[in-house]
Formats: structure tokens, C-alpha cells, sequence
């Protein structure tokens, strides 16, 4: 058996010598344990044998020469690197058989699913590195789980029930390219991931978890194919990577409704940065699955080009638990194809009577996002709370938007600041605010206004303060009052020489509750 030795070297001073301390640590070629890189000859039992004879030694890295290297799941231990070396693909069989079943958890329910191309339960210390590539064969599993969707919903069954339909092709939740369960000190750098049969990196209650400069490529039409899932887990750093695939970029995720209360446990203190993204559904979010709730949480210096959303929020009725300290600062949007902004606890619901708060209200609260580029897309932005549970304390700062249709909506909210905005939209008001309180607008500047659409608009608002706003030239109403509801609503030091009026009052609007002030 070959063996090469990598050597670390550790510069030791002490007073009077200095000296270099040389460990080794093995590699351990799968070529040695027979696996053969010819992309038909299954080298499964090859790989994980390496695996386990790497782990046994005390650790060391498991080495993917150049080659195509066909295999099922590869389940990783503690201390283990598992380096794809330029030229090395490891290429997921499409032999659904492969792929055992463990329990594990998928869209925030724990239950039994298909284990991953690469799998580690358990374990501590563990990586993937190198300029390879995990070609995952995904086409067969979409047909599939586009097949069990049609079956589910001829049946009227919920697509996040457990358990598949009689019949269905599939009989499990699919595999992932990558997923961790219960790990800890996880590196993954480097590599690319192609055609993930459903999310591509999954680490579910993972603990210390970097992943730097990975590709991540799927068809835009495959389905539920996420690029990066942090679920209930902590202290994770997303850097340098670049994402496009069928669903979301990067999303962050903590529980589904009442299992994922009964798990309980928290998504927090995540950071992305320095990533390309798109196309996706959102490039960056959090939710639906919030019900273990999810905090600290840190976007910056990112491009999100050709995603249907840009910075998406999303949970709903029957969710619980709290999505706060939400900070995004420092990123371009390009070519989105819906709402750029988007934070909402009406996901999944189309009732917006009130109902009684309970464990399951969703509770959003601080977010912060700054330094955003918005460079086309349909809408600025929605932001809606619940009748019952207002969303709080939402600060959106130095905002650019150009080529966007419509502007930015927002429904109950308690806390609504928007300081720094200049906004390009033809369609409708720039600003339109409804059944929300304590609102703060300082210097909003718009351009390109629809005929007769006032500049703004607030419906049954109580306590706005719009100061140094500029409607453009052409603009017929400044801001439009609606509703017996609306009061407290101060205009201070705006420029108004483009409005033909500076306001409207209609549906019941007081005179009495506006004040101009100098």
C-alpha cells in the first residue's frame, strides 16, 4: 500500500533556540483500497473503506485522485478530510437503491430519509476539500419527486406530511449532496457540486461550521434544489461561494410548526459574505420552517444576479418562535424577477382576518438592512406582518432602486424606518404603508412618477413622520392620508416643489391629525 506523509511544520522559539517540531499526518489514497476511477465501476464499498482505515489511524485525509469515481452514500467519521483532487468527481449513482435510509430531517420535520452522497452523523472534526467535484445525477430523483407531488396533490395530501403516498416512486425524502447531522468543527472548501437530487448542503444542529469558495450549479427548473441549508444550527460562516440553483440560495431554517417546537432548537449566528448568487428563488433568507426559532444573523458584501427574490424573510401562521437581529448591509441585486425585499409572516396563508396569538404566532422583530442596490426587478419590496402580531422595529437604510416597476408596500408594522431611499419606480407610489404604527421616512427621493399616484401613501397609519422627502417633478399629491384609523402623521422640512399638492385626505382622513412643521 502507498502511503504519502504531508508534513506541518510548527516554528517553535523558545529563549536561547528555535527549532521546527515536523508532525505527520497520512494521506489515504482510495486507489489503494480499490476503487477504480473509470466512472462505471462502483467504487462505494472502496471509498468508505478508505474512510473507516483513515479513522481507525486517528484521522488524516482521504484523497479522490483525478478520475470519475461512481458511488452511493459515503458516510464520513470524525477527523477525517475527504480532498477531491483536480480532475476528481465523485459521481452519485442513479440507482435509487444505493441510497440507505436513516433518520435524519427534511423541510423541519425529523423522519426517516434517504441518506446523502456524502453523509456525517455524529461526528467532530470533519472536512471536504479540494478543486474536485460531487456530480450528484439529480434528473432521476426531480422526475421522481415531481411524480410523488402529483400523487399527493391528487390525493389532497399536505406536501410536508411525513410520509409519501402509496404508490409514489419515491418512498422517502431525497438525498442531498452533503449532510451533517450533529456535527462538529465542520470545513467544507472548495470544491463544486453539480445536480444535487434536492438541497445541496444540509448541516442539521451542526456546531462551528465554515463553507468557503464552493460552486454550487443546478438547472433553475429543478426542484427543491436549495444550495446551502443551515437548519437549528450554530456559529456558521458562508464565504466566497457561488450558487445558482432551482430553489433557494442560501436559506436558514430552524423547524417545521410543531416538531420542529418540540426539537427546539435555535438557528443562530450565521454569517454570509462575499457570495455570488442567482439564479435562485431568493438568494438569501430565512424561513418558511421557524419554529425553533432564529437570531444573529450577518449578510454582507454580496451580488444576488437573476433570483425571483433578493433578501427574503418568510414564515407563517403555525410556525411560532421569533426571527430577530436579522443585519444586511453592503449588497447589489440585479435582474430580479419579483420583490427584492421581502419579509412576510403570511407565508402559506391567504387569511388576513385577526386570530388569537398562540405558540404558534410567528414573531419578527430588528431587522436591519443597509447599502442596497436594487437594479431591476418587478417590485421594491413587500413587507407584511400579521392582524394579530405586528412585525417590529424594521429599519431599511441607504437604498437605491432603479429600473424596478413598483415600490416599496408595507402592513402591519410596529417600527417601520426608512432613511437614505432613492427610488425609480413608474408604477403606483413610491411608498405605500397601511394599518402600521411608529413610522419613520427621512430622505426619500423618487423619481419617474405614475400620473395622479401620489409620492406617497398611508392607510389607517398611526404615527408617521416624513421629513426631508423629495417627490419628483410632476408628482400630483405629496402623500395621500386614507382611512378614519389615520393620526399622528407629521410632515417636517420636505421638499415640495414638485408635488402639484402637498396632501390628499380621503376614506375618512382627520384634517386634525396632520401636522406641518418647519
Amino acid at each position: 500500500m502507498r502511503m504519502r506523509f504531508r508534513l506541518l511544520s510548527l516554528l517553535l522559539t523558545t529563549a536561547g533556540w528555535g527549532g521546527v517540531l515536523v508532525a505527520a499526518s497520512p494521506d489515504f489514497n482510495i486507489a489503494d483500497y480499490g476503487a477504480v476511477g473509470d466512472g462505471r465501476t462502483a467504487a462505494t464499498a472502496a471509498i468508505q473503506r478508505t474512510i473507516d482505515a483513515c479513522a481507525a489511524a486517528g484521522g488524516g485525509r482521504v484523497v479522490l485522485p483525478a478520475g470519475t469515481f461512481l458511488s452511493g452514500p459515503v458516510f464520513l467519521r470524525s477527523n477525517v478530510d475527504f480532498h477531491l483532487s483536480p480532475g476528481a468527481v465523485l459521481a452519485g449513482s442513479e440507482n435509487f437503491a444505493d441510497y440507505p435510509v436513516i433518520d435524519g430531517r427534511w423541510e423541519g420535520i425529523e423522519r426517516r430519509i434517504h441518506a446523502s452522497l456524502i453523509t456525517a452523523l455524529d461526528a467532530t472534526n470533519v472536512a471536504i476539500t479540494g478543486e474536485g467535484t460531487l456530480d450528484c445525477h439529480g434528473a432521476p430523483w426531480w422526475a421522481a419527486a415531481l411524480a410523488v407531488k402529483r400523487l399527493r396533490q391528487e390525493q389532497g395530501i399536505k406536501e410536508r406530511e411525513p410520509d409519501n403516498p402509496p404508490g409514489a416512486p419515491l418512498g422517502y425524502p431525497r438525498p442531498r449532496a452533503v449532510y451533517l447531522q450533529n456535527c462538529r468543527k465542520v470545513r467544507l472548501n472548495g470544491f463544486t457540486i453539480l445536480n444535487s437530487p434536492s438541497w445541496n448542503i444540509h448541516p442539521v444542529y451542526c456546531d462551528d461550521v465554515v463553507i468557503d469558495g464552493v460552486t454550487i450549479t443546478a438547472p433553475a427548473k429543478s426542484p427543491n434544489t436549495d444550495g446551502i441549508d443551515p437548519d437549528s444550527c450554530r456559529n456558521v460562516r458562508i464565504a466566497n461561494c457561488r450558487i445558482g440553483c432551482g430553489d433557494d440560495g442560501i436559506i436558514i431554517k430552524s423547524g417545521y410548526n410543531a416538531d420542529g417546537r418540540r426539537v427546539g432548537r435555535v438557528c443562530e449566528n450565521i454569517v454570509i459574505t462575499n457570495c455570488v448568487i442567482g439564479p435562485a428563488i431568493a438568494a438569501v433568507g430565512i424561513g418558511s420552517e421557524t419554529s425553533g426559532g432564529v437570531r444573529n444573523i450577518t449578510v454582507s458584501n454580496c451580488v444576488f444576479d437573476g433570483s425571483y427574490n433578493g433578501l427574503r424573510v418568510k414564515s407563517g401562521r403555525g410556525r411560532g418562535a421569533f426571527v430577530e437581529d436579522f443585519r444586511a448591509d453592503n449588497i447589489v441585486m440585479r435582474n430580479i424577477g419579483g420583490e427584492a425585499l421581502s419579509i412576510t409572516t403570511y407565508y402559506d396563508s391567504k387569511d388576513h382576518s385577526p386570530r388569537p396569538v398562540d405558540e404558534g404566532t410567528p414573531v419578527f422583530r430588528h431587522l436591519a438592512w443597509s447599502n442596497l442596490t436594487i437594479d431591476g426587478a418587478r417590485d421594491t419590496g413587500v413587507i407584511e406582518g400579521l392582524p394579530e402580531k405586528y412585525l417590529e422595529d424594521i429599519r431599511l437604510d441607504h437604498v437605491v432602486v432603479r429600473h424596478v416597476r413598483h415600490g416599496l408596500s408595507a402592513v402591519f408594522v410596529a417600527g417601520l424606518h426608512l432613511s437614505d431611499w432613492d427610488i425609480d419606480v413608474p408604477g403606483g407610489p413610491a411608498l405605500a404603508i397601511e394599518q402600521s404604527r411608529n413610522v419613520v421616512l427621512s430622505s426619500v427621493d423618487a423619481a419617474q412618477p405614475e400620473p395622479g399616484a401620489p409620492f406617497a401613501r398611508f392607510v389607517n397609519v398611526d404615527g408617521a413622520v416624513m421629513r426631508l422627502c423629495t417627490p419628483p417633478a410632476g408628482t400630483s399629491v405629496f402623500l395621500q392620508l386614507a382611512g378614519p384609523r389615520t393620526k399622528g402623521i407629521v410632515l417636517q422640512s420636505n421638499w415640495l416643489a414638485g408635488a402639484a399638492k402637498a396632501t390628499d385626505l380621503t376614506d375618512g382622513a382627520a384634517p386634525g391629525e396632520l401636522t406641518m412643521a418647519p
